[in-house]
């Protein structure tokens, strides 16, 4: 039974959408980054082990006097195995 003793820094309610969530495979937690993004971590060995673009865009250009609008995931899920993931995103529109 895998069970966590070490505690994790610098994490909020507000910054994780989707919750730890455990990856099977890796034996990762996942959590939300950036928005779109999915932080793979692996307590165990306490290192980063990838960064997964959900939602691609594009982070630099935009139309005149408008604000980028961005997707954050919500729900993350695995597979027993750890071979499928499926994801929920919520897009966030701004009107101007």
């Amino acid at each position: 039974m895998f069970c966590l003793q070490v505690g994790v820094w610098g994490l909020t309610a507000a910054a994780m959408n989707t919750g730890l969530v455990f990856e099977p495979r890796h034996n990762a937690l996942v959590l939300n980054s950036t928005p779109g993004c999915l932080q793979f971590y692996q307590p165990i060995l306490d290192r980063h082990i990838t960064e997964v673009d959900v939602v691609p865009r594009n982070r630099i250009s935009r139309r005149e006097n408008s604000r980028i609008g961005f997707a954050v995931v919500d729900h993350v899920a695995f597979s027993p195995n750890g071979a499928w993931m499926a994801s929920v995103r919520c897009l966030d529109f701004f009107v101007s």
